[in-house]
């Protein structure tokens, strides 16, 4: 602003610039779970467990705030720095009780917004950590088939080789139907909006006014090739195909051409 020659007397107020630095830090933290929340095939159980994370972080970053600790404030700690009268007065204004009042509003705000997802924790544990759970606190229908993968060295090894999806899916269906069940479930629960989002940036750039002639038909064909992670087999489609016509054929006496039948 200088810089244009506009003067703004906020910029030289201790107590706004305080302010400022202190929300750019939240709101950078606020963009790092953001970015973790998003993607394709972020499971639930994942994206819960960026949120616990996020909300053990922000109880770590309330407690370095009444020390005057600013670790993790990068922009709080640059303005401290680069004061030009003492920075004990910029690090009592951070440590006001407002800036305190304000993380913890934030920490409320996640706990009352995520409560329903406490509430399937231990469904999730239980997804995500199936060697970890004690049997006889799960519900009944998996309780045996709980001891029999935890006994199980192969499915020990094959959970610690695969990713979660991949090991359910190797699972034998007579063996740990409930368990397979279980994750069926899990996997099916959509933790964002990240899907739709995308399809519907992908519908707005496919269905312009300049492609006036795009059916209804070819769109939802568009739609599902993009939303979707299953790979065609070419070759099996192409196989199972008859050719009802070809491009060239042999008659006794006769050849056919692109520009007609003529005689040989």
């Amino acid at each position: 602003m200088e810089s244009k020659g506009q003067c703004v007397t906020e910029l030289s107020v201790t107590k706004w610039l305080c302010d400022l630095a202190f929300l750019a830090d939240m709101n950078n933290c606020l963009s790092d779970l953001n970015l973790k929340l998003q993607g394709h095939g972020k499971l639930i159980s994942t994206l819960f467990d960026n949120v616990k994370a996020f909300q053990r972080k922000l109880e770590l970053l309330q407690g370095q705030l009444r020390k005057g600790d600013l670790t993790h404030f990068p922009a709080c700690k640059s303005l401290v720095d680069d004061s030009d009268t003492d920075g004990s007065q910029v690090v009592r204004q951070l440590r006001s009780e407002k800036n305190h009042n304000l993380i913890k509003k934030l920490r409320e705000e996640f706990d009352h917004r995520f409560s329903d997802f406490r509430d399937h924790e231990k469904a999730f544990n239980l997804f995500q950590n199936p060697f970890s759970c004690v049997p006889a606190e799960e519900p009944a229908e998996m309780q045996f088939e709980l001891i029999d993968l935890q006994e199980s060295a192969e499915a020990r090894a094959a959970y610690r080789d695969k990713n979660v999806i991949e090991f359910y899916k190797g699972l034998s269906p007579s063996t740990y139907p409930a368990l397979r069940q279980h994750a069926v479930r899990m996997v099916s629960l959509f933790g964002s909006t990240y899907i739709c989002e995308k399809t519907f940036s992908t519908m707005a750039i496919n269905k312009s006014k300049l492609r006036s002639r795009l059916t209804d038909g070819h769109l939802h064909a568009v739609l599902r090739i993009t939303t979707t992670e299953m790979e065609p087999d070419i070759r099996g489609i192409v196989a199972n195909r008859k050719q009802h016509h070809k491009s060239h054929c042999n008659l006794k006496g006769f050849s056919c051409g692109a520009t007609g039948i003529a005689p040989e």
